[in-house]
């Protein structure tokens, strides 16, 4: 097993699917600069990849899906810049060779 940290910048308060490699372990969710990024722990032998949905809602925010559906908070970032908060909650849905 070769496993990295790897960085994925998200679009803020949209949809985002990420292809991963199978088997990834979302660690944490942070702010740099004026973007929103998530860090997964990869194995980047692995040949399969599977989609994780990322979805981003900011404080007071209309929330547009259920989140009870298979979804795992994984933690809130700070856009200081803009002064919001953006929660942050992510399914892996489908595998592909």
């Amino acid at each position: 097993m070769n496993n990295t940290i790897w960085k994925y910048v998200l679009k803020a308060g949209t949809l985002n699917e990420i292809d991963m490699p199978f088997g990834c372990e979302l660690l944490s969710v942070e702010t740099q600069g004026e973007d929103i990024v998530i860090y997964a722990l990869v194995n980047t032998k692995e040949d399969k990849q599977q989609k994780v949905e990322v979805r981003t809602y900011g404080t007071g925010h209309d929330i547009d899906t259920n989140l009870t559906n298979g979804y795992k908070f994984l933690g809130t970032a700070n856009l200081q810049a803009q002064s919001l908060m953006f929660h942050v909650f992510y399914k892996k849905t489908s595998t592909s060779h």
